[in-house]
């Protein structure tokens, strides 16, 4: 019930920003920034009701994923509730140990190093790539009101999870590589594409850096993608993501 009313809030919310950019449409352009914090909060949400005890949230009522001022960040969620893959919701304070612990069991939804300054909550996005691609939602995030408005990527922020920087530390050896490319969508039609190396063998991604997405210039869709020079697979496809900033405006009404 708990997930349902959360659920509900979120769609009350999206009805609200929908209906009030379609009034703006009748005096022509409306121009605004938009940046995901996943900030709940601000939306008066009880974190341990709709985040649960191991302080992750997923939709598994309506399976859609979470919706932050008009994109929707996807998932993929199978017919009993599991997570499958894409993007979860998370609030686990970054332990910000630096150095590997044996006696710590890591977490693949708990970001590596210290909050970023402007999180109230520390609330980010954890992005979970599952090796089958049936598993995967069919686009990572999507702008919902790309109808009646356009919206050009600015940045985002990105770090590694728990689990990805001490794997990478203790596994990646000479030509290891792990890479997130994002990719832009216009309309079925690739806009353009930009990377950002995540881990080397001695360069591991440990606090939020910021990810230029302007290359991409304005999508509807966006997808990212992990991957890596190490066969088998010596770290888990996930990273953490937070304030993506987009500029949006309004199609003139006719």
């Amino acid at each position: 019930i708990l997930r349902c009313l959360f659920y509900l809030l979120i769609r009350l919310f999206v009805f609200a920003v929908v209906m009030a950019v379609s009034c703006s449409l009748e005096g022509g352009y409306q121009k605004y920034q938009i940046m995901t914090t996943f900030d709940y909060e601000r939306m008066n949400v009880n974190y341990a009701q709709a985040f649960g005890a191991d302080s992750v949230y997923h939709d598994t009522v309506n399976k859609t994923g979470a919706y932050w001022q008009d994109l929707l960040f996807h998932q993929k969620i199978s017919d009993t509730g599991e997570f499958l893959g894409g993007f979860a919701m998370s609030y686990l304070a970054a332990s910000g140990m630096g150095e590997k612990r044996e006696d710590y069991v890591y977490n693949q939804y708990k970001v590596a190093g210290p909050a970023l300054p402007n999180n109230r909550v520390n609330t980010y996005a954890v992005y979970c790539q599952n090796a089958d691609p049936t598993k995967m939602p069919a686009n990572s995030v999507s702008f919902l009101p790309s109808e009646f408005a356009t919206c050009v990527l600015s940045h985002c922020y990105v770090n590694n999870s728990e689990t990805v920087y001490y794997d990478a530390k203790s596994n990646f050896t000479n030509g290891d590589k792990l890479t997130l490319t994002a990719r832009g969508y216009l309309g079925g039609v690739m806009t353009g594409e930009v990377s950002m190396v995540m881990a080397l063998p001695d360069t591991v991604m440990y606090n939020w850096t910021k990810f230029d997405l302007k290359a991409l210039g304005s999508i509807d869709k966006i997808d990212f993608e992990l991957s890596t020079s190490t066969s088998p697979l010596s770290v888990p496809m996930t990273f953490c993501l937070d304030e993506l900033v987009a500029d949006v405006e309004t199609k003139q009404y006719i």
